[in-house]
């Protein structure tokens, strides 16, 4: 476990300066639950609820922050298949309208593959 902060940290830097922001700063969680540490020691119990409410809220904020990314890079995801799905629309049909014109003039050697029209 002593490494994890530091294997998370890598893995997220591998992946640019886009993800750097979005990742769980771990190391912000382990100061929180040090500081709760030190703090037990001499508190009472009402102290020790709201430490564990302090961890609560800042990993959730941590979770909110690396769902949020997740379901932004989702949407532009979901963007670019559509534009994709969209090119490949067009492009099938101009090979359509190709091959019908082919096949009206009678040269049909070079018709559309008939893979690409059950796709």
């Amino acid at each position: 476990m002593v490494e994890f902060g530091r294997r998370l940290h890598d893995a997220c830097a591998q992946h640019g300066v886009a993800w750097t922001g979005h990742c769980i700063a771990y190391d912000d969680l382990k100061l929180v639950i040090e500081n709760e540490k030190q703090s037990s020691s001499v508190s009472v119990a009402a102290d020790t609820e709201a430490s564990q409410q302090e961890f609560r809220y800042a990993l959730d904020r941590e979770i909110e922050k690396a769902v949020l990314f997740v379901l932004q890079e989702q949407g532009s995801i979901a963007a670019e298949l559509e534009r994709l799905a969209e090119r490949r629309a067009i492009v099938i049909q101009k090979h359509l309208t190709i091959t019908t014109l082919q096949l009206v003039r009678g040269n049909d050697h070079h018709l559309f593959p008939a893979q690409l029209l059950r796709q």
